[in-house]
């Protein structure tokens, strides 16, 4: 069968693939694990690196998981597979979760998206043990989730300080970690009721999150842009930046960044527009 990618890769069907592993773990069980790790390997190196850990688990094991997982969590959660990271992490041993802090920290960005915010100030606490270990990018990530964490617990002054303190240990040239600091640096803003300020974080944390390839946080400085574009009038603007979530109803942004384009599509009065796009927001809300 052709997989979803335009039929360059191609899969067995999943019943018989099925019937085959099944055979396999019967007659030979250490060599199945064994093939599930020469397979994490492969995958892991032609850059399908869900699919690594995945393989890496299956084959039970720990180590192998941990370490494909460390060197590819942050860029699964910031395109939208929070939930995977969330699962292979929590399936690890606590010895093997230890041993990928790059891992835990793309962690604690999936719980932010999820709203398990005891969960990540637990795993924060954890993470601030190891902070003398982690690369300078990783530790600027650091202080910008827990400026967001910040943020959310109506901590206004420390989420400021600590998102300043953030983009200050940026590394240069490093667009993905300024792209975490500039959205932790625009919420500080917003919950200080600053909309000017909060607005012009959220242009540059917008363009950086494009220039990063991160589709979640992008969508997020949207939904937040589009909002605020609304509350100063500025309905074109509004309209403009949420247009490309239209059609991303999964998008975990996707629900508010319509709702502030439908808002400002009814004060222009534009009901047909507003009809169109309704469909799009329930499916996104649901």
């Amino acid at each position: 069968a052709g997989a979803a990618d335009g039929r360059t890769w191609w899969r067995f069907h999943r019943l018989f693939r099925a019937l085959l592993q099944g055979q396999a773990r019967v007659a030979a069980p250490d060599r199945d694990r064994s093939l599930q790790r020469r397979a994490a390997e492969w995958l892991a190196t032609h850059g399908a690196g869900e699919a690594a850990v995945a393989c890496a688990a299956a084959a039970d094991d720990g180590a192998l998981a941990a370490r494909l997982l460390d060197e590819v969590a942050y860029d699964l959660v910031m395109d939208g597979r929070a939930r995977f990271v969330e699962r292979a992490l929590e399936g690890l041993p606590d010895h093997h979760r230890e041993q990928a802090p790059r891992a835990r920290l793309a962690y604690g960005w999936a719980l932010l998206l999820r709203g398990r915010y005891a969960d990540l100030a637990s795993v924060l606490e954890g993470l601030a043990g190891d902070a003398a270990g982690l690369a300078p990018a990783d530790r600027a990530q650091l202080t910008a989730l827990r400026a967001a964490l910040a943020g959310i617990e109506s901590r206004p002054d420390d989420a400021m300080a600590l998102a300043r303190a953030a983009l200050e240990a940026v590394p240069e040239g490093d667009v993905v970690t300024r792209a975490a600091a500039l959205m932790a640096l625009a919420g500080a803003h917003r919950e200080r009721g600053e909309r000017g300020a909060a607005i012009a974080a959220y242009e540059r944390a917008l363009s950086a999150c494009r220039a990063a390839r991160l589709a979640v946080p992008e969508g997020l400085a949207r939904a937040h842009l589009g909002l605020l574009y609304l509350q100063r009038g500025r309905l074109d603007k509004a309209i403009g930046v949420t247009e490309p979530l239209g059609a991303a109803a999964d998008h975990p942004a996707a629900a508010a960044a319509l709702a502030s384009r439908c808002s400002a599509l009814l004060e222009r009065d534009e009901r047909d527009a507003v009809r169109r796009a309704l469909p799009g927001l329930v499916a996104a809300a649901e």
